[in-house]
């Protein structure tokens, strides 16, 4: 899962913050699905995830 990397450890320029933009790339890499940074918001929130300046944080299960 995203949340447990940094966004350079997968390839990305951006060394240490996870942006919606950036999740959502990755989710289209991986996924391919496409969401907007928007989306990806309500994705992260239906998951119950959360997120802050420093990154995104899961829910513990």
């Amino acid at each position: 899962m995203v949340a447990n990397r940094r966004p350079v450890d997968v390839g990305f320029k951006a060394k240490y913050t996870w942006t919606l933009p950036l999740v959502a790339v990755w989710i289209e890499q991986e996924l391919d699905e496409t969401y907007t940074p928007e989306g990806v918001s309500k994705l992260l929130k239906r998951l119950g995830c959360s997120y802050t300046k420093a990154g995104i944080h899961m829910p513990e299960f």
